[in-house]
Formats: structure tokens, sequence, C-alpha cells
């Protein structure tokens, strides 16, 4: 949307909901062949991980397994330290799709994700630069709990990324930034 409504919070559940529709969506259309190697797919899980992890930094624990489903009015919150560990494997894994789809041949790198253009504009390389910087800034914004929270592995995580550029680009000029560009 490209309008303020004076809301943060219920933007960002909408954006969780309308991931499982496209989710959904992608299957149906796609599968079984190129399911869960797509593009969409990937934009999805980074997306996910995006909103769960913006609400609970600022709510703590949240509904994120159950989460979604208009059906399901009363879902069961996931402590915060799941909330984390499921997101970092979200991002993980649109990293690895996108990847795939770039290894194989599809698509290269340099293609937009979108023929006719998303709102963002990124190429398939560009996307795969957003998603593993923001891991990396999620890491960097968990490092002080690394310690007690030994299971994310957040230094080992943060080394792969750095020392692996191949198969974690990040971003490293202006050119990558993901802009939202306002249209009338």
């Amino acid at each position: 949307s490209n309008t303020y409504n004076w809301s943060n919070t219920n933007d960002n559940y909408d954006n969780i909901k309308y991931c499982v529709k496209l989710e959904a969506q992608v299957t149906k259309q796609y599968a079984p062949t190129t399911v869960p190697y797509n593009a969409y797919f990937a934009v999805s899980k980074f997306l996910r991980a995006y909103s769960f992890i913006w609400l609970s930094q600022r709510v703590g624990d949240i509904p994120m397994t159950q989460a979604g489903d208009p059906a399901n009015l009363t879902p069961a919150y996931d402590k915060q330290h799941d909330v984390y560990k499921n997101s970092l494997a979200l991002l993980d894994t649109a990293n690895t799709l996108i990847g795939k789809l770039i290894s194989g041949g599809g698509v290269k790198s340099t293609d937009k994700l979108d023929a006719t253009g998303d709102i963002f504009g990124l190429t398939y390389l560009q996307w795969q630069k957003v998603i593993n910087t923001y891991k990396l800034r999620v890491l960097i914004s968990l490092s002080k709990r690394a310690t007690d929270n030994a299971d994310l592995n957040i230094p080992g995580q943060f080394a792969n990324i750095v020392n692996n550029p191949a198969q974690y680009p990040i971003m490293t000029s202006n050119s990558d930034n993901m802009v939202y560009k306002y249209t009338t």
C-alpha cells in the first residue's frame, strides 16, 4: 500500500497473511515442477521473516507457527527465541532458493525478479543481497545474547555469510539498496 494509515503492527501482520496466500498460490500454480524453486516463494520467505522479527522485536513472544491463518483466531504464541530461530531459517531458505534459481541457469543474476517490475525493481542477485544483509543485521542485533543462545550459533552464522560471498552475497554499494518507489 502506498498510504500511511498511522499503524505499524497491523501492516506487518497483514504481510504475513499475504505471504501465506502467496505461497499457497505459487504451490497451486507451479507445483510440482518449480516449487519451491520460485522467486516469489523465496521473497515470501524473506517477507515472513522480516515481519516476524519486526513484531517480535517490539512485543516479544508472538504467534508464528500458527500465524496468518484467517480461520484460526487464537493462534498459539511462540517464544521470542523460537521466532528468531525460525526466522533465521526462513532467511537462509530464501537465499538458497534464489541461489538455486541463478545457479540452475533458469535466470541470470542480473535479471529482474519480474519483467513488469516489482515495486523495488531488484534483480535476483540484489534480492539475494537484501536477504543476506538483513540476516547479518539480525545477527548483529542478537550478538549481545550469543552466549546464552548457543543453539542459534550467531557467530557461526555471521562468519558463514561473511566468509562465503559466492553463496551469501551481501550489499556492497548504494545501488543494492531496497528502495520503495512511491507511485500515485
